[in-house]
Parts: C-alpha cells; structure tokens; sequence
C-alpha cells in the first residue's frame, strides 16, 4: 500500500493557482486539474445528454457535445442556473478525485496529490486534503492578469468571485501562504521549500 498526501490549492481568480501547480509538478506532485476534468466531463455522451435535458438542445454541438459558450449564455444567467450545473458536475468530480486518490493509496511507493480546483472548499474537496496551500497576489495584479488573459474587467472579477468563499476564509482555512508577487523563480523557491517538508514528512 502506498502513501499518499493530498495538498489543495486555493486563492483569488488570477492569483496564480496555475503557476503554483505547475511548479508542485516539476518537483514530482501529481496535479489533478478540476477545470480539467470538467472539460472532460463535458466532452461525454452521457453527461452531455443529462446537461441538455436541463438546459435545452441549444447546448449542444451537431456532434452531440456540449458547447460550453452556448452552455455558459443558459447556465449563468442566474444564481439558481449556476447552482443547478453546478450540482450536476461537483459531485461528479468529487467521486472521480476520491477514486484517483483511492488507486494511489493501492499502489506502492509515496505520492502527492494536489487538487487544483476553483471552487476547492465550495465543492467540498477541501475535506479530502492534508494541507491547503493558499496562493497569494495583490488585487491589482489579480486584475491585471485577467484583463490580460480573459479579457474581464475588474467588475466582472468581483463579481465572480462573490460567488466563492472571501480570501479571508480560504486563507484561514490554508496551512500555507505562497505569496505569488514577484518572479517565478522566487515561486519556485518557495514550493520547493514546502515540497521539502512534505518529503521529508512521507519518508519518515
């Protein structure tokens, strides 16, 4: 039987989770990417077919897939909507990320696991994890990067993230602060630092 340790990340839209999960995976961390799997959730006949009994043909690509802008125009046009696709996937995920953790924990050897998802503790993958890891950014760099990067304004990433819990749970909740303010390199820095200490922790 192995051992496995389970990390989640959490922090703001744009605060850098990515970047943080990149870097756990260039020292030897198994990433498992949430958005990720929903996208390949999506792309199933199955899930497809149940989405578009609730939302409408409309959904759908003429291949039968889900086409997720046509999806995101019926889905997220209220708090009601969001929640109902919501309860569709989440517990999809969940049942998928405890079966992955599930085959680590039979096979040998020691393994970490970190949960990138953004709706860690809304979902309820916090309580799969050992350690909670919260990536830190300014807000005016958080703003900055998704203006970049998705084109959202700074209304639209408020608005957004009033849908999750305030950066002041998650970072209670963390057992860790990355502070993702500066360089890759000084990111880097502080992974391998924890990596370190997690190692040292399984190897014992």
């Amino acid at each position: 039987m192995g051992r496995v340790f389970v990390l989640g990340l959490a922090g703001g839209i744009g605060s850098g989770k990515s970047t943080v999960a990149d870097a756990l995976k260039r020292v030897g961390a198994e990433v498992l990417d949430a958005d990720a799997m929903v996208h390949a959730m999506l792309a199933e006949p199955t899930v497809a077919r149940r989405i578009a009994r609730r939302f409408g043909k409309q959904v759908l690509t003429p291949d039968g897939a889900i086409d997720r802008k046509a999806l995101g125009e019926v889905a997220f046009v209220s708090e009601k909507t969001i929640r109902e696709l919501e309860g569709m996937l989440h517990p999809e995920v969940i049942r998928r990320t405890k079966r992955h953790i599930a085959s680590r924990r039979r096979a040998e050897g020691t393994h970490v696991v970190v949960i990138d998802a953004p709706l860690l503790f809304e979902a309820g993958l916090d309580a799969l994890c050992d350690e909670i890891f919260f990536v830190h950014a300014p807000k005016t760099e958080r703003v900055k990067r998704v203006r970049e990067r998705r084109g959202w304004t700074r209304a639209e990433l408020e608005r957004r993230e009033k849908r999750q819990k305030s950066l002041d749970y998650k970072r209670e909740k963390a057992d860790l602060i990355i502070r993702n303010t500066a360089s890759r390199a000084e990111v880097t820095q502080q992974v391998r630092s924890a990596w370190r200490r997690i190692r040292t922790f399984l190897d014992r």
